[in-house]
């Protein structure tokens, strides 16, 4: 069975906080010290179950690797006495809010979707929602970005279903789900399974209760097919350690890291976190608008995401004008020449625009292929794009579904789950 640490991801996302927030000069010492006892701590618990941080999912390794590649030597800081970042808060009731909505458009969707009132009566609530979350941020002295995590997710949720498309897109895909699920067990008058499309890190879980089961599914799946719909449903209810291969090829897809880059935009990153700790987004843009643009493209937004993605590292959000660039690519080992392709990539979106056709996108015409090759290193790019990708992913063996979405993981000191689970077993041996 594969080792699995948590807390790894968690505390990436501590030191990734810490390094766009500057590390007070005096705390500077202390910092690094955490982050090597970190490491040592992670290599010590692969060590005792005879493995390698290499072996870890996916999530897990990343986060390694890129804690592990960090230069202590130059970290960003501050003085003391520098205005500090807003802290995170935590609001009450927001995720049991957005699980609240979520059920309430998987039980009524098909009464919204076939009416025009009741659907423009469920975006105004939505967009009610919103602004009173914006409002309570307010009140507490930040923004959504100062949020915990969960509430984020929820919030960027909601802001995608704020959309009228997106949550049409959203209710036909629950009425694609009923029609998987209502042919694999019949009539659903009485439903003994709901259905919930959320914003989550993981690509689904499943949880039973007394007279009916919850599958909550990432946001992400919202252009699957019956056929990879009908392989979630079965593999969770049948508890299948292993993903389906026709789910893992869709959460590795275009369509899947879309969705994804689309919700993670609503958290703007702040204007210093375009440097990241590499690569800068700001000089990438320039040289690429310079070299192939003539500096005539005006200068979208642009954000580092906050997820190490294995499978698409760009994406333009033409409703917010706006690159993001995986973090993935924020590495040592990733040369300048890849981030500026695909930045390039991304602003040829801007150029060229999409088109929609049956809730599907359509971006990668023969136009944009044509121009995309006109990259100066275009082979090289592309072909260590793939090469990184197969990097990040890992070998065969792991689990897969930890390659598309990160799993969330908190605590500041990394715990073995496989080791719990044998001393459970040690014990039931033990009463009998």
């Amino acid at each position: 069975m594969q080792l699995r640490i948590t807390g790894v991801v968690g505390f990436l996302n501590y030191v990734r906080r810490s390094l766009q927030a500057g590390i007070p000069r005096e705390e500077a010492d202390s910092f690094k010290q955490r982050v090597r006892d970190f490491l040592q701590q992670v290599e010590a618990i692969c060590r005792e179950h005879r493995a390698t941080p290499e072996q870890l999912p996916a999530p897990s390794r990343n986060a390694y690797r890129f804690l592990k590649n960090l230069d202590l030597d130059r970290l960003p800081l501050v003085e003391a006495g520098a205005p500090a970042a807003n802290p995170t808060f935590y609001l009450v009731n927001v995720v049991s809010s957005g699980e609240s909505l979520a059920l309430q458009l998987w039980r009524e969707a098909d009464a919204i979707l076939a009416s025009p009132a009741q659907r423009q009566e469920m975006l105004q609530e939505i967009r009610e929602r919103i602004r009173n979350l914006e409002e309570l941020c307010a009140q507490n002295g930040g923004a959504p970005r100062n949020m915990a995590a969960p509430s984020q997710q929820v919030y960027c949720w909601m802001k995608f279903l704020a959309g009228e498309e997106n949550l049409t897109a959203h209710l036909q895909t629950l009425l694609r789900v009923r029609r998987v699920v209502r042919s694999l067990f019949g009539s659903l008058k009485k439903p003994t399974l709901d259905v919930l499309l959320v914003n989550i890190r993981v690509l689904y879980r499943i949880r039973p209760y007394q007279d009916r089961a919850v599958l909550k599914c990432n946001e992400a799946f919202l252009y699957a097919g019956e056929d990879v719909w009908r392989n979630i449903v079965l593999s969770a209810l049948q508890r299948k350690r292993r993903l389906p291969e026709v789910v893992n090829d869709f959460a590795l897809s275009e369509d899947f890291s879309g969705v994804l880059f689309e919700m993670e935009s609503f958290i703007e990153s702040p204007l210093e976190a375009l440097k990241g700790h590499v690569h800068d987004l700001e000089a990438s843009f320039e040289r690429v608008n310079r070299r192939y643009f003539q500096g005539k493209m005006a200068r979208p937004a642009l954000q580092w995401n906050r997820l190490l993605t294995v499978a698409t590292m760009g994406y333009y959000q033409a409703l917010h004008d706006r690159v993001i660039i995986s973090l993935s690519l924020d590495h040592a080992g990733v040369p300048e020449f890849v981030l500026d392709y695909v930045m390039y990539h991304e602003l040829l979106h801007k150029k060229h625009g999409e088109t929609r056709a049956n809730g599907r996108r359509f971006v990668h015409t023969p136009e944009f292929r044509r121009e995309e090759r006109q990259f100066d290193k275009y082979p090289e790019a592309t072909a260590f794009l793939k090469d990184w990708a197969l990097k990040q992913r890992g070998i065969a063996g792991e689990e897969k579904q930890s390659a598309a979405v990160p799993h969330p993981a908190g605590g500041s000191s990394p715990k073995s789950k496989s080791g719990r689970k044998r001393k459970k077993k040690s014990r039931k041996k033990r009463r009998r």
